[in-house]
C-alpha cells in the first residue's frame, strides 16, 4: 500500500477505537485528502486531524479539512431530517419497514454524522413497495426508471433505495442468495409501531454479504470493512456465534468471513469470532486483500473499469486463454445475464422471454450515448489489464468468492 493508504488506516483505526492523533503524520496532507475522498471517509480524517492542524497553525491545509467536515456534518444532519420526516410518515400510512446498512450502522460510529451515505435503504414487503413510493413522492421525491427488486427515488442530493429483496440472483458460488434472503422481512423484529430491525445476527451475516458482492464486482473500500469493525464492537459479546458461522457455511462465505474479519482485526485491533479452523489466511493473501480494497476506492471506482470487465471473462476453463478472456468480456458486454437486463425492462422478471427485447432496448441507449459504448470498450485489448484481471480473479478465488 502506498503511505498515504497506510496513514489513512492507522487515522481510522484512532477514530474506531477513541484515540487522538497526537501529532501529523509523515506523509503529504493533501494526499491523504485526496485518498480519504476516494473512500469517503474526510469528514473522519477531518475531525481527527483538526486539532493537531490548528495547533501546529498548518493554515491552508486546515481550512481544506475543515470544509470537508462542515459539508459532511451539514449534509447528515440534513439527511437525519429526511429520514425522520420518512419515518413519520411511514408510521401514519401503517406501512411496515426497516432500515439497513448505512442509516442503522451511522449510530454505531463514534460521531454519527461522520458516517456518509449515498442513499437510504430500506426494507419493505412486496405488496407496500407502491405504498412506500406513494409516501416518498409526497415528501418530494421521484421514482427513476429501472428496476424490480429495489427502487430508487431521488430528491435534490437525497436518494431512497426501496427493497424489497436483499438479494438478486445467485453471483458466485452458485448460491441462491436471493432464495435465501427472501425470508428476511419474515425474521425482522418488531418495534414501536411500524419499525422493524434486523436481528445482529441477520445483519451481520448481511452485511458480510453486501461486502462481497461489492468486493467480487468493481470493488469495495475501508468504509465497508470499519463498518464491519464498528458492528462487531458493538455486538460480538451478544452474538449468537454458532448461529452465524451456520448461515455463512449455509451461504459458502465462511472463508471470506474470515479473511476480512481478519484483515479487519487486523487494520482496527477488533478480533474475530469465526471458528478458527477456516480463519487461518495465509499472510499473503491477507496482504493482496488489504491492497485490492485500498487501491479500489469507495467502489472499486479507482481501478480502470476494463480490469473488471476482463474478469468476468476468466474460468477455470479461459485463465490460460487471453484471446477467449477477451471474447467472453465483450459477449458479456454486448449480451449482459437476465439480472443485469431487469434494470432495463422490469417486465424482464415475470417474463425471461423478453430478454432479447432488452438486450435491444440497452443497445438503443448505448447508439444514442456513443460515450458509454467507447466506455465499457476501453482498455480491453490491453495487456497490463488483463494480467491485473487474473490477480483480482485468483485473490477472489483463495478468499472464496
Amino acid at each position: 500500500m502506498r503511505r498515504e493508504d497506510q496513514i489513512l488506516v492507522e487515522i481510522l483505526a484512532d477514530f474506531v477505537n477513541g484515540r487522538s492523533v497526537r501529532c501529523l503524520p509523515d506523509v503529504s496532507l493533501e494526499a491523504l485528502y485526496e485518498t480519504a475522498q476516494k473512500h469517503n471517509v474526510a469528514g473522519i480524517a477531518a475531525a481527527m486531524l483538526l486539532p493537531v492542524l490548528k495547533e501546529q497553525k498548518k493554515e491552508d491545509v486546515y481550512r481544506t479539512f475543515q470544509e470537508v467536515y462542515m459539508a459532511t456534518v451539514y449534509r447528515s444532519v440534513l439527511l437525519e431530517e429526511e429520514v425522520k420526516a420518512f419515518a413519520a410518515r411511514m408510521e401514519e400510512a401503517q406501512v411496515p419497514y426497516a432500515f439497513f446498512k448505512g442509516c442503522e450502522l451511522r449510530d454505531l460510529y463514534p460521531t454519527p454524522e461522520l458516517r456518509t451515505m449515498g442513499d437510504v435503504d430500506v426494507l419493505v414487503r412486496d405488496e407496500d413497495m407502491a405504498r412506500t413510493a406513494a409516501v416518498l413522492r409526497e415528501l418530494g421525491y421521484r421514482k427513476e426508471e429501472g428496476g424490480s427488486a429495489v427502487w430508487v427515488l431521488k430528491k435534490d442530493r437525497f436518494s431512497y433505495e426501496v427493497h424489497r429483496r436483499l438479494a438478486f440472483g445467485t453471483y458466485w458460488n452458485k448460491v441462491d442468495y436471493e432464495g435465501y434472503f427472501a425470508g428476511a422481512f419474515s425474521r425482522l423484529v418488531p418495534g414501536e409501531g411500524s419499525r422493524r430491525f434486523f436481528s445482529p445476527e441477520d445483519h451481520f451475516v448481511f452485511l458480510c454479504f453486501h461486502l462481497a458482492k461489492h468486493l467480487n464486482s468493481s470493488g469495495a473500500g475501508i468504509r465497508m470493512v470499519m463498518d464491519l469493525a464498528l458492528f462487531l464492537k458493538a455486538y460480538r459479546e451478544q452474538m449468537d456465534w454458532g448461529y452465524i458461522r451456520e448461515q455463512l457455511a449455509k451461504l459458502r462465505m465462511d472463508r471470506f468471513a474470515a479473511t476480512v474479519l481478519q484483515a479487519s482485526g487486523a487494520w482496527f485491533g477488533i478480533p474475530e469470532q469465526i471458528d478458527p479452523a477456516v480463519s487461518q489466511v495465509d499472510p499473503g493473501t491477507l496482504e493482496e486483500l488489504k491492497y485490492y480494497i485500498m487501491t479500489g476506492g469507495i467502489f472499486g471506482f479507482e481501478r480502470d473499469e476494463s480490469i473488471r470487465r476482463l474478469r468476468s471473462g476468466i474460468s477455470g476453463r479461459t485463465e490460460k486463454a487471453s484471446f477467449l478472456i477477451r471474447a467472453k468480456a465483450l459477449w458479456r458486454i454486448a449480451f449482459p445475464k437476465k439480472k443485469h437486463m431487469i434494470y432495463f425492462l422490469p417486465a424482464l422478471e415475470r417474463h425471461p422471454a423478453l430478454l432479447p427485447l432488452a438486450w435491444v432496448k440497452r443497445w438503443r441507449i448505448g447508439l444514442a450515448n456513443r460515450w458509454k459504448i467507447r466506455a465499457a470498450f476501453r482498455g480491453i485489448d490491453r495487456s497490463g489489464s488483463l494480467e491485473e484481471a487474473k490477480m483480482q480473479y485468483r485473490l477472489l478465488k483463495k478468499i472464496g468468492l
